[in-house]
């Protein structure tokens, strides 16, 4: 699947849940590999196709940002952490 399917499919379950989502952004040349979802300002989703990811919170002992991620097969997943967190 390519990413900006993926991230087509999330925009269409999101809405489906009546989540509002500021924009869908699919990278142009080489870089439309990657497609991401704006959800909020705190909030982005990106895709490869293959795997959903996003930030998940701060690691203060370590001092960076850890992210979560998820197959593009465990959309409902990702809606319902979606959902849950903003």
């Amino acid at each position: 699947m390519t990413a900006e399917a993926a991230v087509e499919l999330l925009s269409e379950a999101l809405g489906d849940e009546a989540v509002c989502f500021e924009r869908v952004q699919v990278g142009t040349g080489r870089a439309r590999r990657l497609a991401l979802v704006v959800v909020s300002p705190d909030l982005v989703v990106w895709c490869d196709g293959q795997k959903f990811w996003w930030s998940a919170g701060w690691d203060a002992e370590r001092q960076r940002t850890f992210y979560v991620s998820r197959q593009v097969t465990d959309l409902d997943e990702v809606v319902r952490w979606i959902i849950e967190t903003r």
